[in-house]
């Protein structure tokens, strides 16, 4: 199964259409993220949100897809209580995603730790968008949100409100503690849609140390206690060692391959990025999804995996 791959919007320079288009396609992805409201303003995706259906049909032309819009909206406030202006809100982004062809509206919960009591109330405001939702046939999924909400509390969520017509959203940007060995397995099928942090280009001539030691500090380690080993780059790949986020990121496929995840998986730079950078995450994040599952245990040595001969 091929997972479709998008790129965030925040990523592409240009102020018109036609050249995000162009970026996009010209970088290897096969869809757009698009990012909406953020505090009351307009956030980067002006350009694409002004006329949401010229958008779509721009992007269908290309051969490309709109792969979520991102409501930033939260849903909750600072005591845990659903807040009403987020939910007319979030009824208005339902509306402009089914207008871009977007199959998911991303929604983020709570900004802060949400108290386990209030938790049947998300569900309630959530219930109340899936009829609109299921009408317009976007599905919305909740995104974890770092600490303040992770993979436990939407499975949490995802006991009270049991409906498959709403599902989860992994952001490995929301620096969660949860590694991708706890949040696949644990939110399992009903995870719709994830998008990862930068993958980087290779260091140039960094050692497996150098990519290891980096990840104690964006993971915590976890990803290598986790497995019990130590997780290095195979020489020779595309990818040759790289910074820690590359790790992490593959690790997260690996697992996303292991429940047959047939989702969008969204790279997130952080900024505007250059094309060749955008090309470089894009051939690393395909050669991941397609590489034979044992190749993560390759001798780092330069002796690549074994591979059955043909018969």
């Amino acid at each position: 199964m091929t997972i479709p791959l998008a790129i965030s919007d925040t990523a592409l320079a240009g102020a018109d259409l036609p050249a995000v288009v162009q970026q996009v396609k010209r970088s290897g992805f096969d869809g757009l993220e698009i990012r909406g409201v953020a505090h009351g303003r307009m956030f980067g995706s002006h350009r694409l949100l002004a006329d949401p259906g010229r958008t779509h049909r721009a992007l269908e032309d290309a051969g490309l897809r709109v792969a979520a819009l991102l409501a930033d909206v939260v849903l909750c406030d600072g005591r845990g209580r659903v807040n009403a202006g987020a939910r007319e809100t979030l009824h208005g982004h339902l509306i402009t995603a089914a207008e871009l062809g977007a199959p998911v509206l991303c929604v983020r919960p709570t900004a802060r730790r949400l108290p386990l009591h209030r938790l049947p109330e998300v569900a309630l405001a959530i219930e109340g968008l899936l009829a609109r939702a299921g009408e317009l046939g976007v599905k919305v999924v909740v995104q974890n949100e770092g600490g303040a909400f992770g993979a436990r509390d939407l499975w949490r969520l995802g006991q009270l409100l049991p409906s498959r017509a709403w599902g989860f959203c992994w952001d490995s940007q929301a620096h969660c503690v949860d590694t991708p060995a706890i949040a696949v397995p644990l939110l399992g099928t009903r995870l719709e849609y994830v998008r990862l942090r930068a993958v980087g280009a290779p260091l140039a001539g960094a050692a497996d140390g150098q990519a290891t030691a980096g990840i104690n500090k964006v993971a915590g380690g976890a990803v290598n206690r986790v497995e019990g080993r130590t997780e290095s780059p195979v020489e020779g790949s595309v990818e040759g060692p790289g910074p820690p986020e590359n790790l992490v990121a593959r690790q997260f496929i690996l697992r996303l391959r292991g429940i047959g995840y047939g989702g969008w998986i969204s790279h997130v730079p952080g900024g505007e990025t250059d094309a060749a950078t955008l090309a470089m995450a894009a051939a690393l994040l395909r050669q991941w999804m397609n590489a034979n599952r044992t190749d993560h245990h390759a001798n780092v040595k330069g002796k690549p995996t074994a591979t059955p001969a043909a018969t």
